[in-house]
């Protein structure tokens, strides 16, 4: 989210033969400062730099647009891991 809480988009949709199509998938994204890395069943599908991004705040969300039928975002879980730096670092 941008520092005045409304949603930020790191990464538009991109089509990936990571993707189990009508099946489940994993997708693991990791933040690091303003680095962020995609991965879909283990395969890394993007990484890219935000400028700040805010602190505290993580959502997942699935956009559709008018002429998009069908695509569905089913969460069975989710895991949140915030990791500190370390001392010094």
């Amino acid at each position: 989210m941008k520092p005045d809480g409304t949603p930020e988009v790191v990464k538009s949709w991109a089509s990936s033969g990571a993707i189990v199509r009508e099946g489940w998938n994993v997708l693991k994204v990791e933040a690091v400062g303003g680095t962020f890395r995609f991965h879909i069943n283990d395969t890394k599908v993007w990484e890219g730099n935000i400028a700040a991004p805010a602190a505290g705040r993580v959502a997942i969300a699935m956009y559709r647009d008018s002429s998009s039928t069908g695509n569905l975002l089913r969460v069975d879980w989710a895991k949140l891991t915030v990791v500190e730096p370390a001392p010094g670092g």
